[in-house]
């Protein structure tokens, strides 16, 4: 560049220079501008065929739900006509349900550890003053259907509010309360459903199974805009985990279905978990702001917490206190334990109609596996445990 050409640089632009400047710009932004327009022209066509494709589609996948919902109905209406009194009465369908076989076996067996472990685990409770948990899920749909386990089940489901989980965890964790050594607790980040996973274990060797502790909040309204609130909050939380993920630095090893998707959440040392933990905490503490959940003194409802799995059916347990509490009492396996005060209630909005024919018999997942039932050791040790409670009462 030459002297004057550099002098010229120097020097402020000139009204010319200026205004063909500002020409170029607005031919630039005017080309920007028809991009972005045949763009959105693109983007609208495809919609519009993808909607003409859709549409079909949507239509047949309606034709097929209905006609499978027609086969059922006659399955159903075939069946309890043949059976019983053929009313198809729900009282029909309870004496039904509460006559078939109990699980056999291996099944059999695991079954009556869990429900050894849950009668020390409601024990436990009782003695120490911890309130508020209830039977839920396939626990509480044996106990009203079977007055005990599901023939096909092989887990405890159990729900807790947040405050009482705290205080059980205490004071198991301190091994001087009577009766703490009996159980341990596993809380695990569990990447194939962005969820806490917090289980009870008996101590016990070579005894397989748990209670699974289901989270709940307490709230102050029964509010279809609080449920929606929860619900964002959780889908933020998942957000926020994949944009950490996305980044490629950290959560690098929390793999969805894979052994990696369980992350000890107890690992002070994990770096990761704390992160997972803190996105969780940091959305629970805004809803508290926000008045979603409250203190148990200011709560006239419940909600299902945002560290649970995603509602079954998109049920979200937001309830009034009279819906819950007081609790009743439900037989299961010999014992009674608590269930809501309104239980029929929650078992037709978890399972739609749960005295019609069941869809998951012979599918459901297996939480301990068959082959482990058939360890000599472990039946072995079941069979020891199970007999404590035949020699304590």
């Amino acid at each position: 560049m030459g002297i004057i050409d550099t002098m010229k640089s120097l020097l402020p632009i000139s009204a010319r220079s200026f205004r063909a400047q500002a020409q170029w710009e607005a031919r630039e932004i005017k080309h920007i501008e028809e991009r972005i327009d045949a763009l959105q022209d693109s983007f609208d066509s495809l919609h519009r065929h993808i909607d003409d494709r859709a549409q079909p589609l949507e239509e047949q996948n309606r034709t097929i739900i209905d006609e499978a919902r027609a086969v059922d109905a006659k399955q159903n209406i075939r069946f309890w006509g043949l059976y019983g009194d053929g009313s198809g009465s729900i009282d029909q369908r309870r004496a039904f349900f509460k006559s078939l076989p109990q699980a056999r076996g291996g099944a059999r067996l695991l079954q009556l550890a869990l429900a050894h472990l849950l009668h020390e685990f409601a024990d436990f409770c009782a003695d120490n003053d911890i309130d508020n948990w209830w039977l839920i899920g396939g626990t509480l749909l044996g106990a009203d259907r079977h007055a005990g386990f599901i023939p096909w089940d092989d887990d405890l489901d159990v729900g807790i509010m947040r405050d009482s989980l705290m205080q059980l965890i205490k004071l198991i964790n301190n091994r001087e309360v009577e009766g703490s050594d009996k159980f341990t607790v596993t809380v695990v980040w569990d990447r194939n459903a962005d969820c806490k996973q917090i289980r009870l274990h008996s101590t016990r060797d070579n005894v397989p199974g748990f209670i699974d502790l289901f989270i709940f909040d307490w709230c102050p309204a029964v509010d279809e805009s609080l449920v929606k609130k929860n619900s964002l909050a959780r889908a933020r939380v998942r957000a926020r985990l994949r944009e950490i993920e996305a980044q490629g630095d950290q959560l690098q090893n929390w793999i969805p279905a894979t052994e990696s998707a369980y992350m000890d959440a107890l690992d002070s040392h994990n770096e990761d978990a704390k992160i997972i933990a803190t996105a969780f905490d940091d959305a629970i503490e805004d809803l508290r702001n926000q008045h979603v959940i409250c203190s148990k003194q200011d709560a006239h409802a419940i909600i299902r917490s945002i560290d649970n799995l995603d509602a079954p059916r998109n049920f979200h347990w937001n309830v009034s206190l009279h819906n819950m509490f007081p609790t009743k009492l439900l037989e299961f396996e010999g014992h009674r334990y608590p269930v809501p005060r309104e239980y029929v209630y929650f078992n037709e909005e978890s399972y739609r109609n749960p005295y019609d024919l069941p869809n998951d018999i012979g599918l459901h997942y297996e939480h301990v596996s068959q082959d482990v039932m058939k360890d000599d050791k472990v039946r072995q040790a079941i069979e020891e445990y199970i007999s404590d409670e035949h020699l304590h009462g």
